[in-house]
């Protein structure tokens, strides 16, 4: 939709703004100014009658600045792969030439992201957004924030004095919660000990654990333990020699 054609649809939408915008000061396409609620202060929303669409703007906000973290985050990594890449594999002239173009590029990236990112925090400050202050939902994020230790090489003696930067620590609820709508499981053995298992595994975020090799026709323990907690029944199968993954019967 052009500029124009927005203009021309807040007469329905936010009338109380039309004299506003049609005083407003010609400008270059980049730099108009669209008159969302964000644009005003808190105060000015009872005059303007914004109340309304400033709630709704403040919710798609909130969900705008979660997505600018996402990506911030796998920029973040992005950027960490390149650098342990051309470390590790990078060598001459050329290639090394060439890599510094791809890491500059990702660095660029990652700036232009955090300035989305600080400007979507701008707008939820005006829209009366308190949640912003260190410590908080949405902070301020500095070049210094967006920082992570290197996963790529082994932890060394003084890495646990080392924390990620602010980034990893803010945003919304980032635990990820294992939801399953299965139906009654009661009457499903089966289905039920797939279903504690795979929480239990999202919740923990743990590798599948390995046990050690078995004799051929010797049978696995009635429950193994996991966590503290008896997750699996074997059902008194026989397991083939060598290392296999513990989990449930899923048969």
């Amino acid at each position: 939709m052009a500029v124009e054609s927005w203009h021309q649809a807040q007469v329905d939408v936010m009338p109380m703004v039309c004299e506003i915008v049609a005083n407003a000061p010609d400008s270059e396409i980049e730099c108009k100014v669209l008159y969302l609620p964000s644009n005003f202060k808190k105060h000015e929303f009872d005059r303007l009658a914004l109340g309304q669409l400033g709630e709704l703007e403040k919710q798609l906000r909130i969900g705008q600045a979660n997505d600018c973290l996402g990506e911030l985050r796998s920029q973040v990594k992005y950027l960490h792969g390149l650098n342990f890449y051309k470390c590790s594999q990078v060598r001459n002239q050329g290639p090394n030439t060439k890599c510094n173009i791809y890491i500059g590029v990702a660095k660029d990236k990652l700036e232009l992201l955090m300035t989305k990112y600080n400007h979507t925090r701008n707008a939820l400050i005006n829209l009366g957004f308190t949640d912003i202050n260190d410590g908080d939902q949405f902070p301020l994020l500095e070049s210094r924030d967006v920082v992570m230790k290197a996963t790529e090489i082994p932890k060394g003696k003084g890495d646990s004095n080392l924390t990620d930067g602010k980034l990893w620590r803010i945003g919304g609820q980032r635990k990820v919660v294992a939801k399953a709508n299965m139906g009654s499981t009661s009457s499903n053995p089966g289905k039920q000990r797939k279903l504690v298992f795979e929480k239990n595994m999202v919740l923990m975020n743990t590798p599948l654990m390995q046990t050690p090799a078995m004799t051929l026709g010797e049978n696995l323990p009635k429950t193994v333990g996991f966590g503290g907690q008896a997750l699996l029944t074997s059902q008194g199968k026989q397991w083939r020699t060598g290392v296999h993954p513990v989990g449930p019967d899923y048969q």
